[in-house]
This record gives structure tokens, C-alpha cells and sequence, in this order.
């Protein structure tokens, strides 16, 4: 690789981003980026070390170049974004709720079990109005050693 001197003193490269300069100097405003064919030739001595850490490592450095480029002058649009996201799914998940509970306790439950499970229904807990979901006493698999409810 071979760079001019004006594109090595105006980029910032760190860690792993050697990979990456071509990249770093678009975006530093260098237009002229060619590639000059070479000539490889078989290793002779030793091993490589690229492995599945070295891929990971450099697709982590694109996704860090990709949004320093894209929000690094402004950030809060991707925090912003995200933050108003998270809020308003978590706003409906709490409507949705406070509907269910209160339609839950206009049928006469007095509580939203958090999970079927977590409350059996047995004939003597059962209200007339509101049907079970829950199998009946004995389809209920049974822990040996245990009697039917």
C-alpha cells in the first residue's frame, strides 16, 4: 500500500483501521483513491494469523467507521432516534397492559396472573363468567410420587 504524505498526516488511524484507510481518506475529502495491481507471492515462512477473530475484529472496525462517518456530527439523531423508539414501544406495551388487566377484572378476575401457569384454575377458584384456558385436574402431568388434583 502506498499513500502520499498529505493523506497519512490528515487521517486518523488507530487499532486495527490500518485496514481501512482508502476509506478514512474519502472521507477526509481525497478524491483521487486508485488500486495499482501487485504481484503476490506464496508465504514461505511461518503462519498466517488471519482467523475468525481478525474477520470479526475488522467487521466491528467497518461498523465503528460506518457510524463515526454517518453520526459522528451528529449523534443525537441516532441516539435520539433509538431513545424515541425504545420509549413509545414501552409506552404501548403499558397501555396494551392496563387494557387487558382492566378488561380482565370487568369479567370478574381480581387479578392478571402473570402467566397461565402461574395461577391453576380449579373448579374451586373458577367463576362462572369467565371460562379457563387451563386443562382440568388430572390433565395436569402429574410429578411421581404425587396425587391428582
Amino acid at each position: 500500500k502506498a499513500y502520499r504524505n498529505e493523506v497519512v498526516k490528515n487521517i486518523e488511524v488507530y487499532g486495527e483501521m490500518h485496514r481501512y484507510i482508502p476509506y478514512l481518506a474519502k472521507n477526509a475529502g481525497f478524491d483521487r483513491i486508485t488500486e495499482k495491481p501487485v504481484h503476490h507471492q506464496k508465504r514461505k515462512y511461518g503462519k498466517s494469523k488471519f482467523g475468525v477473530e481478525r474477520f470479526v475484529n475488522g467487521f466491528l472496525d467497518l461498523l465503528s467507521l460506518w457510524f463515526l462517518s454517518t453520526f459522528g456530527k451528529k449523534p443525537m439523531h441516532f441516539f435520539g432516534f433509538t431513545g424515541l423508539l425504545t420509549f413509545l414501544v414501552g409506552g404501548i406495551l403499558a397501555v396494551w397492559i392496563i387494557i387487558e388487566k382492566l378488561l380482565q377484572q370487568s369479567h370478574g378476575l381480581p387479578y392478571r396472573a402473570v402467566t397461565l401457569l402461574s395461577r391453576p384454575c380449579r373448579p374451586c377458584h373458577r367463576r362462572a363468567s369467565v371460562p379457563c384456558r387451563l386443562p382440568r385436574g388430572n390433565d395436569f402431568p402429574q410429578q411421581p410420587g404425587t396425587q391428582p388434583l
